[in-house]
């Protein structure tokens, strides 16, 4: 992958190499997308030209700050749907007496009525997606680094056929949605802009739109990231410099995790060590009756060692099993999964795939799950993780303590992990850290104070 990290590709001119190996590694992901009704269409590309409209004869209010999400980061709390991630940067811009919009990307195009902030969202999804079709013109220029080299390279990615790399059409996606995204940056005359998940094509479009503007950029980690992730690994520092496809700042969870960027990103003083706010603000003592398996956006999302597991246990825990957010739409076809397994009796699954995850990590005595970064989480809950692929163990054993983090690759190694951990427990405040100022730390990237 380094390798391929240091070719150069361009297109229109623009140096691309970063998407072209986003769209190679999250095209390997399979999930399914929603059915969409034909009224939910018609109203998304109804905002799309209104807005679109807007934009472009500069009727767009001003604002300070821009956030870019996802609505598969959000929580339904109390009746009101938050988003995990951004709800504690956007509070804390509102108490700054500050002006923002918020992004909000999403597969069915549907805007929940009880959103934390409905009247400060803009459609840019909408517009995206609308210019893009409008605008159909653009010639592919590579370098002459695109033959050999890169397909060396591929052949160790192992890729599926239906993954194309260079498919010029996703390529000028990104160039159109960069463009329309300019605009809208240039006439609402955006300060400041916060990304979830910096490595996928929105986000890559509106911050070469806002390096392009010298507007500073700030990705929230939203997951591990750990030497075994693509997006925060190793990239070479001409490539950062030069693409204007990175952020300007990164804010992370811990020290661990800006260590891994502060090793290749060069502007190393602005690689923030924060906290994940939303889940610390939300660690309560309850007790502890679950263990709980949170599932992958993978084929083979509740594994069959995993079943097996569950029927072998005689202790007294609950057993619940959590959908990723981007299976929701295959809770059915995993809930015959369990029937036809004999165990959807043995376990609670749709109330906890739908549960926010604090409240069921608070109710939590176990965790188990292939390699999701909930380990993370769970370790500030006082909970250890059991992993069953070794891939779990290989993105996260230098960042959690070894025993809160076992490794168990079977039905019988998963129940003796279990029992281990039921005899004596030993867990409890192990991973407490000082209480981080946010708002100070959040002054880094806003510098509203000082």
């Amino acid at each position: 992958m380094n390798k391929l990290k240091s070719l150069k590709f361009f297109f229109n001119n623009i140096i691309v190499t970063p998407v072209i190996i986003s769209k190679i590694i999250l095209g390997q992901k399979s999930s399914q997308i929603n059915e969409i009704s034909t009224v939910s269409k018609i109203t998304f590309f109804l905002r799309g030209f209104k807005n679109l409209t807007y934009i472009l004869f500069g009727f767009v209010k001003k604002i300070d700050v821009l956030f870019l999400t996802s609505n598969h980061y959000e929580v339904l709390e109390d009746n009101v749907v938050y988003d995990k991630f951004v709800t504690s940067f956007a509070n804390y811009v509102k108490n700054k007496n500050k002006t923002y919009k918020i992004a909000r990307y999403t597969n069915d195009f549907i805007i929940p009525k009880n959103y934390f902030s409905k009247k400060d969202l803009i459609n840019l999804q909408e517009v995206g997606v609308l210019y893009s079709k409008l605008q159909q013109n653009g010639d592919f220029i590579s370098s002459s680094s695109l033959t050999s080299d890169f397909l060396e390279c591929l052949k160790d990615l192992e890729l599926s056929k239906d993954v194309n790399p260079l498919d010029p059409t996703y390529l000028l996606k990104f160039i159109r949605q960069k463009d329309i995204f300019k605009i809208y940056l240039r006439k609402s005359k955006v300060k400041h802009i916060v990304v979830v998940c910096y490595y996928d094509l929105k986000s890559f479009a509106i911050i070469h739109a806002a390096n392009e503007l010298n507007i500073p950029v700030i990705d929230l980690q939203h997951g591990v990231q750990g030497k075994g992730h693509f997006a925060y690994n190793y990239w070479p520092k001409e490539l950062v410099q030069a693409s204007k496809l990175f952020p300007t700042h990164f804010w992370c969870w811990d020290k661990w995790s800006a260590d891994v960027i502060k090793s290749w990103f060069p502007e190393k003083n602005n690689v923030i060590v924060g906290s994940n706010v939303w889940m610390k603000e939300r660690i309560k003592p309850k007790p502890k009756v679950l263990i709980t398996f949170t599932a992958q956006p993978q084929e083979d999302a509740i594994p069959a060692i995993l079943i097996q597991a569950i029927r072998k246990y005689k202790g007294k825990l609950k057993w619940c099993i959590r959908l990723h957010p981007h299976q929701l739409n295959e809770l059915e076809k995993y809930k015959e999964l369990l029937k036809k397994n004999q165990i959807l009796d043995l376990i609670e699954f749709e109330k906890s795939t739908y549960m926010p995850l604090s409240e069921l990590l608070n109710m939590s005595y176990i965790h188990i799950t292939d390699y999701s970064s909930v380990i993370l989480e769970a370790m500030w809950f006082g909970i250890p993780s059991v992993v069953i692929s070794e891939l779990g163990k290989r993105h996260y054993k230098e960042q959690v303590p070894e025993n809160m983090l076992i490794s168990a690759y079977s039905a019988d190694s998963i129940i003796e992990a279990i029992q281990n951990l039921e005899s004596k427990w030993v867990f409890d405040e192990l991973h407490n850290e000082k209480k981080e100022d946010f708002e100070e730390l959040a002054n880094k990237f806003f510098r509203y104070d000082g």
